[in-house]
């Protein structure tokens, strides 16, 4: 045999020990692996429980919807007397492009005041009964034909939202 021919028999037999050792690790890795998913596996039983926690812990929420879309201003005055203390209350407060409260803001910029009651008329009612309020506010700007338009129409919008606010309103939720 040549030197040749052994030099590649040399180098065959290194990739077949390669080949081999390379095998070895995959079944040792397979089978500490296998071994871990073993120990894990919950098909022969129930679920281990995520958390496990005591009814008892969970506080009870106690929450409301204010309706501004009544006939009268008693009827929202009605429902407020109806609110117990601490309670969370969620309103509704421009649906569709419709503004369901009376706005300063609004009256200035479109002419027309919006619902009937201002935020004046029933916020300081219910933070009196420590109420956390959560307004509803569906924001339309992005609907505007050019971005001067579109500017325009955010800055009223982001007035009032402000004017929610300083009227009291712990959140607002965007929608």
């Amino acid at each position: 045999m040549s030197s040749d021919s052994k030099k590649r028999l040399a180098v065959i037999f290194i990739w077949i020990g390669a080949a081999l050792f390379g095998l070895l690790v995959a079944l040792i890795v397979g089978n500490v692996l296998g071994g871990v998913a073993d120990a894990n596996d919950i098909s022969e039983g129930a679920a281990p429980p995520l958390y496990e926690y005591d009814a008892d812990d969970v506080p009870s929420i106690s929450a409301q919807c204010l309706d501004l879309e009544v006939k009268a201003q008693s009827d929202v005055f009605f429902q407020i007397d109806r609110i117990a203390r601490g309670e969370a209350v969620s309103v509704v407060l421009r649906d569709h492009g419709r503004l369901l409260y009376s706005s300063d803001i609004a009256y200035a910029v479109t002419g027309d005041r919006g619902g009937m009651l201002s935020l004046a008329d029933f916020v300081p009612k219910l933070k009196e009964k420590d109420c956390y309020l959560s307004g509803c506010f569906y924001v339309e700007f992005d609907s505007a034909s050019t971005i001067e338009a579109m500017d325009a129409a955010m800055e009223y919008e982001t007035a009032l939202i402000s004017e929610i606010f300083a009227a009291g309103f712990d959140e607002i939720i965007l929608m």
